[in-house]
């Protein structure tokens, strides 16, 4: 009979106080926090135990007994097939790197994580998804800190660290593996069509269709009727459309492509701390960005030794090009905590609002997508800034939401390996006096393990550049 794996995993007596905490109603906006996080403590667990029924439904089949995992996943489970496929991604994953279910089962991470990871992982070499596997445990350190987003970040700068080509066998893969599949529905009568293309191709393809995407919302009348999402899904076919048959091509400027790297990278190659990646931070080898960086439509942003902007050139406008290439050198997504919208796609925001004779400089601005500038100007959240970046948001009752400490993509690396660093010295520290504790007969002192940390933010919605 099988029998699912509990070592390092909650007892019953734990999983039942975690329900029973949840089956009492909340009396304050503190107690729902709370019980969030005690429900994604449940949810983990429950994502973990179903990562054990999958391997197990796969013993089966492989034995020749039953439908297999992923026939279970859909018709027991009530996954989608897409759902299931992620589940069966994640057990593999956990399979071969047992720590992440651990991690899982005990809440320290979410199943996002795990699945970043396995991403992660299914984009590199064999040599070096094996090596990054065995990492296991110390990125689950790490993952206990960073959002799903950021980790699968920090995994990817795993894999370029990893791999000794500086990935450029991976993107020769991608180019080969960019395809374009079209089709016209017969029951719809709709033309459909599916591609994937490699980061420079993509980058190309996507700055177009944004910039003119960016033209067409700026002309759109005002519509209640429809959600954003359509209105960006609509406008987006139209746009698409345009860029090919030139609808727009007199008044449409050409898009830039912006390749972000750092000086060392630049004129020496790959270093500790390498910043090599396009707009929307997809890591490209520094070969093709210096490539990249001799075309006259490729705009290179090149950070200097403390992850400042450098090269961003001088135009003087408010709201301008040099000064969007400047922040990109600094964010790489919607400075809201937690938020993945990419900065192609957020909007310039003054912190002291312009009306009010705020400036229209680097100090004073900030790139927010379009659900969190609407929160804070319709929705009456305050944000303020410090000269060191730190952000200070507070909700629209004027109670404090979060403080969260600015660093650039240069010096967030070097943050996280530092940190690293510590956390592995303070391990072998903690290890060395438990040893000398035992020779000397007295008793160890018990490990303990910080608590998981989650960054304070709401999912964010896709956004457009207006």
């Amino acid at each position: 009979m099988y029998a699912l794996p509990m070592n390092g995993r909650p007892g019953f007596n734990e999983l039942s106080g975690w329900v029973s905490d949840l089956l009492v109603a909340p009396a304050s906006l503190e107690e729902i926090t709370a019980k969030t996080a005690t429900a994604a403590r449940v949810r983990n667990w429950l994502d973990a135990v179903v990562v054990d029924l999958t391997n197990a439904a796969s013993g089966f089949a492989a034995r020749g007994q039953g439908a297999g995992a992923a026939a279970i996943l859909q018709g027991a489970g009530q996954l989608s097939a897409k759902d299931a496929r992620t589940v069966a991604k994640r057990a593999g994953l956990i399979g071969a790197a047992p720590a992440v279910g651990s991690a899982l089962a005990q809440g320290q991470i979410g199943a996002g994580h795990a699945d970043a990871l396995a991403r992660a992982a299914g984009k590199a070499t064999p040599a070096a998804r094996k090596e990054l596997l065995g990492r296991a445990e110390e990125l689950m350190d790490s993952a206990t800190s960073m959002s799903p987003e950021a980790f699968e970040q920090h995994c990817e700068d795993q894999v370029r660290e990893l791999e000794a080509d500086d990935g450029e066998s991976r993107f020769d893969e991608q180019r080969r593996r960019s395809s374009l599949k079209r089709w016209k529905d017969k029951d719809t009568g709709m033309f459909c069509g599916r591609f994937q293309l490699d980061p420079e191709w993509g980058s190309h393809v996507f700055g177009a269709l944004d910039a003119e995407l960016k033209k067409l919302w700026s002309e759109r009348p005002n519509s209640k009727d429809q959600s954003i999402e359509a209105v960006l899904e609509q406008l987006g076919a139209e746009a698409l459309v345009n860029l090919l048959s030139h609808g727009h091509a007199a008044a449409r400027p050409v898009a830039d492509i912006h390749v972000l790297i750092d000086h060392e990278t630049l004129v020496h190659g790959r270093h500790a701390h390498t910043v090599c990646e396009m707009s929307d931070g997809t890591p490209i080898p520094a070969s093709t960005a210096r490539r990249l960086a001799c075309d006259a439509n490729i705009i290179p942003i090149v950070l200097g030794s403390d992850g400042e902007a450098l090269d961003v050139g001088r135009e003087v406008r408010h709201g301008t090009r040099a000064q969007r290439r400047a922040l990109r050198a600094m964010y790489r997504t919607c400075a809201y905590p937690g938020c993945d919208v990419t900065f192609e796609r957020c909007e310039i925001h003054h912190v002291l609002a312009f009306e009010l004779w705020g400036l229209t400089d680097l100090v004073n601005l900030l790139p927010l997508c379009w659900r969190h500038h609407h929160l804070v100007h319709e929705g009456g959240w305050g944000l303020k800034m410090d000269a060191r970046r730190t952000m200070t948001i507070t909700r629209a009752d004027g109670e404090h939401h979060a403080t969260i400490e600015f660093a650039t993509i240069a010096r967030c690396d070097r943050r996280d390996q530092s940190r690293d660093q510590s956390r592995d010295q303070s391990r072998d520290q903690s290890r060395d006096q438990s040893r000398d504790q035992s020779r000397d007969g007295r008793p160890a002192a018990e490990g303990r393990r910080p608590p998981p940390g989650r960054d304070p933010a709401d999912a964010p919605e896709y956004a457009a550049t207006a």
